[in-house]
């Protein structure tokens, strides 16, 4: 058995949030339901795995942790960027939205049409 100096870990924090992301983005009214639907279904099935993995300890060097901590890493990337996608989009479409609307207001005030 090693010593506990040689252990790693899972990076928890980094699945925790990419599970807390996961739920968040379940409930973003945004998505299309199915998409919704596999937001939550996989925020449940990575908690499962946060949730056996919390107290687990590895040999330091393991292959297969180093990799999954590394795709926790892009997943947490990738997550963030497709919040701020989204941000961007509603964003565009309110001013969109508030340009067609000003767009209306000013047809309003037109004296004349050619």
């Amino acid at each position: 058995m090693a010593n506990e100096n040689n252990w790693e870990t899972v990076d928890t924090v980094g699945l925790t949030a990419i599970v807390r992301g996961c739920f968040i983005q379940g409930g973003n009214g945004d998505l299309s339901p199915n998409e919704r639907k596999e937001f939550s279904f996989i925020g449940k099935r990575l908690r499962g795995c946060l949730m056996n993995l919390l107290t687990a300890r590895f040999i330091a060097g393991t292959q297969i942790l180093l990799e999954a901590n590394e795709q926790i890493r892009q997943a947490n990337t990738e997550l963030a960027a497709f919040q701020a996608h989204l941000e961007q989009t509603v964003a565009i479409l309110t001013r969109l939205n508030g340009l067609a609307a000003l767009l209306d207001e000013l047809l309003k005030a037109a004296v004349a049409f050619a």
